[in-house]
């Protein structure tokens, strides 16, 4: 009886290393099914062996400690099923984060993009196209349009920066800030962008780490992380910014 159990116990062992190396959803029966199957196959060999010999056999309780082995055994069991199924549901939740979490691949991701407010003739720089993630163009014409030097790589803009604060090229709402030090991602950006949006933002209120949900033009998510924000130059403003953007 106790090799059985001590053969049931490699197993487990071994099973574990299975699903690990494996599929844990799908063969997290073996956590159960394969440790009990060689325990029962143990205790019907002893009982066969038994009958060769003559012997009577005793139920499991009637033998010499026996009652403290069905304890034991009855504990195993229902451990090994809390088990199971614990993986069973964080295997499911995990699942689900992946389907439709953060790992959701970004269509355009880019890390240390400059801002620089301007009021210049000529200004690319102050105007972001997340979509594209190139300059892109206010919501109202300008007469640099007129000269193909001035004319911007991206589309429509959803960012532009002016020296005391961020907006919108033509004031839709299309900006959530998110409370400093709230993790972001393409869930939560999701989930804000169904909240009370603006169309600007007060530099007053944004620091490093501070993290701006976007809604592009073209309907997609964005998220931008202030990485850094610099006054101290003049007349300009420059802000550097880390920025995914999603597929809604």
């Amino acid at each position: 009886m106790l090799a059985a159990m001590a053969v049931a116990c490699a197993t487990t062992a071994v099973a574990i290393a299975v699903n690990f190396a494996t599929d844990l959803k799908t063969n997290v029966f073996a956590w159960i099914a394969v440790p009990l199957a060689t325990l029962l196959s143990g205790v019907v060999a002893e009982a066969a062996q038994r009958v060769v010999r003559g012997e009577p056999i005793r139920p499991l309780f009637a033998r010499p400690g026996g009652r403290r082995v069905a304890i034991a055994i009855s504990a195993l069991t229902l451990a090994a099923m809390i088990v199971s199924v614990t993986v069973v549901l964080t295997v499911s939740t995990n699942a689900g984060d992946v389907a439709e979490g953060d790992t959701r691949p970004a269509v355009q991701q880019e890390v240390g993009y400059q801002l620089i407010s301007s009021s210049g003739f000529c200004p690319k720089t102050d105007k972001l196209d997340l979509d594209t993630a190139q300059p892109g163009r206010g919501g109202q014409p300008q007469l640099g349009d007129l000269f193909d030097q001035c004319k911007m790589d991206g589309g429509l803009a959803e960012l532009v920066l002016e020296p005391d604060e961020i907006h919108t090229p033509n004031g839709s709402r299309q900006l959530f800030l998110l409370n400093h030090g709230e993790s972001a991602g393409y869930r939560r950006c999701l989930a804000a962008l169904t909240e009370r949006l603006t169309d600007r933002i007060s530099l007053r209120d944004i620091r490093q780490g501070s993290h701006i949900c976007v809604r592009t033009d073209v309907g997609n998510v964005a998220q931008v992380g202030v990485v850094k924000v610099d006054r101290s130059t003049g007349s300009e403003t420059h802000v550097v910014i880390d920025f995914s953007v999603w597929s809604p």
